[in-house]
């Protein structure tokens, strides 16, 4: 196999996008900006009538944000840069902004390629507004659920001790939509290999799986709503249980387990509606074969994206390593806002990827081969420390990757080279 072609480029993501043709990218898997105020990153900040940055005399933040405090900005940036805008109207410029990027990214696509964002539970009902405006048509929006989130409150004292402002996050809303095309499904994938999902690319688990199909009335026997009603179905055998719309780290999936504890799959039964159907007890119910036949924890049934600790930092051991001010927005060591978690709290001196917000590449690998056809290109335009590129090109796709800060189009190329390197020595 052919090494992967992999083109990372800095520069704003629409105008870059104008330089593809029509019709050209197999499927485009995205994490882009939340329109949160993330960390309070200007990057993330959507605030109506702020056209330039103005100039202001002190570099200090004054605000009682815990968010900002021991916060130091550029004399060039604007209180919009740090501010997260809450308003009608902020949350709007975000949906406007999402689709013309994704009015772009629409353009770019075969007919039937999928969009793969991720979102915030804040705010991805605009996201996803914005990629309907663009023209896409939503077709799913999976879960990523993760154990590691870190509550980032505002807690009230006195009276009101106990009280705070926020949840602990445990979820990101992933979008699933789909460029719209004519004619039938089947005709556009043989035409453009594009519009359906690698379902046996992306099945969870190892196991045998036997299920049933051929049913009279209900003709499409998925892995786990049949009911065995209607003639004797025909077994047929796959690996690995039908993939879900949520996904699980390995903290989620352990709390999960903990929760539900071990149980054994059931055994299907030949259908006879006067026994009872296909889980009946009743005497002379004959086994068809068996459906998963497994025992374990409730995680069995999701995918779950396992992450290396190691894998943020691989590749880059040439580049400079940052503290833990520079990674919360240069606050000040010791300050109240460095050790606050609204702030990323917990973040450490010596990292050389100070990229807030890396994917787990497990995670992005699934995503990409879920969508991708084989040795398909997949695009994202908000690149990042390259996470996406990585797991594209491990799964031998093509790749573009947009980022318009150089910082991170530099992490992004380090890793990704490093990456593939390692992937070719094994």
């Amino acid at each position: 196999m052919s090494e992967p072609f992999v083109s990372v480029q800095c520069g704003d993501n629409i105008e870059l996008l104008r330089d593809l043709p029509d019709n050209f990218v197999d499927a485009c898997v995205t994490d882009p900006p939340y329109g949160i105020g993330f960390m309070g990153k200007e990057w993330d900040t959507f605030k109506p009538g702020v056209e330039t940055a103005r100039v202001i005399e002190s570099t200090q933040c004054e605000s009682e944000n815990p968010n900002l405090k021991g916060r130091q900005r550029s004399p060039a940036s604007s209180p919009s840069a740090v501010e997260y805008n809450r308003t009608l109207g902020g949350q709007r410029m975000f949906q406007e902004w999402t689709e013309a990027w994704a009015r772009e990214m629409f353009r770019v696509l075969k007919p039937g390629a999928h969009l793969v964002e991720f979102g915030a539970p804040r705010s991805h009902h605009r996201m996803m507004s914005g990629i309907e405006d663009a023209g896409f048509e939503m077709r799913d929006c999976l879960a990523w659920m993760f154990g590691q989130g870190f509550p980032k409150s505002l807690n009230l004292h006195d009276e009101w001790e106990g009280w705070g402002t926020a949840l602990k996050p445990a979820f990101e809303p992933i979008a699933l939509a789909r460029k719209p095309f004519k004619g039938t499904l089947t005709a556009n994938v043989q035409e453009w290999g594009t519009g359906a999902l690698n379902i046996a690319g992306c099945r969870v688990g190892t196991e045998l799986v036997t299920s049933l199909k051929g049913l009279g009335q209900n003709k499409n026997l998925n892995d786990d709503s049949w009911k065995g009603i209607g003639s004797r179905p025909e077994p047929t055998t796959s690996v690995g249980r039908w993939p879900a719309a949520v996904i699980l780290d390995e903290a989620a999936g352990a709390i999960l387990d903990a929760q539900t504890g071990q149980s054994t799959s059931g055994v299907q039964k030949r259908p006879n509606p006067r026994k009872g159907g296909i889980w009946s007890t009743a005497p002379g119910a004959a086994q068809e074969g068996p459906q998963y036949g497994d025992t374990g924890g409730a995680s069995r049934f999701f995918y779950c994206a396992k992450v290396s600790r190691a894998e943020r930092e691989y590749g880059c051991e040439s580049l400079p390593a940052r503290t833990a001010g520079d990674m919360t927005g240069g606050r000040a060591e010791g300050s109240a806002g460095l050790d606050n978690p609204r702030a990323g709290a917990g973040r450490t001196s010596g990292s050389r990827n100070a990229h807030p917000t890396v994917k787990p590449i497990a995670l992005m690998r699934w995503l990409a081969r879920l969508v991708t056809p084989p040795g398909g290109l997949v695009i994202d335009p908000f690149l990042g420390s390259g996470s996406t590129g990585i797991a594209a090109t491990l799964e031998g796709f093509n790749f573009i990757g947009f980022d318009k800060e150089q910082e991170w189009v530099t992490v992004a190329e380090a890793r990704i080279a490093a990456w593939l390197a390692k992937d070719k020595a094994a």
